[in-house]
């Protein structure tokens, strides 16, 4: 009987062991999950307002430029990966991590920067004016490998670059 009820612990916490395991290891990254509000828009991150500077997020959407390519990430679609031409389309994944900083992955390839909600600082005119904006920074990730630390990169709306 006691050899019987040892069994049927040992099984019962492996079971346990088991199906809490990946549930807590993939808790972070959420298929489905809406954009957060502070984020959504169109932020330029040169005066320009060029393609290759511009990153949107919407509440379904974020999209960024990479190159040539157009990357799209959607919480709405149903297939992993889709292209069109210089279009790749994926499921957006977002991670939301400490202190206000998201990380998305459209598809399978995961978006390194790390963003998050703030204020930055523009020069008109020789003054310096406090605007919304969007930040960038592959620091928050991975600090100072290979010995130097990459600079962060701040989006403003198009409207704070006029």
């Amino acid at each position: 009987m006691n050899k019987l009820i040892k069994e049927l612990v040992v099984t019962g916490l492996a079971l346990a062991t088991f199906s809490v395991t990946p549930t807590k290891a993939n808790a972070n990254f959420r298929s489905h999950q809406p954009v957060p509000k502070s984020l959504r828009g169109t932020w330029y991150s040169k005066k320009s307002l060029s393609k290759n500077s511009e990153v949107k997020f919407t509440r379904n959407t974020f999209t960024t430029w990479s190159g040539k390519y157009k990357e799209i990430g959607s919480n709405k679609v149903k297939k992993n990966n889709q292209q069109h031409g210089k279009t790749f389309t994926g499921k957006l994944w977002v991670e939301n991590e400490k202190h206000g900083w998201y990380s998305f992955e459209v598809g399978n390839f995961y978006e390194v920067p790390a963003w998050r909600y703030t204020h930055a600082y523009l020069r008109h005119n020789g003054k310096s004016h406090r605007y919304p904006a969007v930040e960038r920074s592959f620091s928050y990730l991975f600090g100072r490998e290979g010995g130097a630390t990459p600079k962060n990169v701040y989006f403003f709306k198009a409207s704070a670059w006029k």
